[in-house]
């Protein structure tokens, strides 16, 4: 992906981009991302959207209606 692109893409929905330069360049941000990226594998999570729900995962998309009553089973409100 052009980097110059990306930005143009940030202004134009209306991000912050001097933010975004700077985070893009701050090693914590990288940290934080591959600790996350190293969970997701762990939980076999590899792709969008995926979710947690107590001790269900789901991988991919469900409708609001499914993801509302896992979270309340989850909630222990069945």
């Amino acid at each position: 992906m052009d980097p110059s692109k990306v930005m143009e893409v940030a202004a134009t929905v209306g991000l912050d981009v001097d933010r975004l330069k700077a985070d893009i360049g701050d090693p914590a941000i990288a940290t934080l991302i591959e600790k996350n990226l190293a969970l997701a594998q762990s939980l076999r999570i590899d792709g969008t959207p995926g979710f947690v729900a107590g001790r269900q995962i789901l991988r991919g998309a469900v409708d609001l209606k499914a993801l509302q009553g896992l979270i309340q089973e989850a909630r222990g409100n069945p």
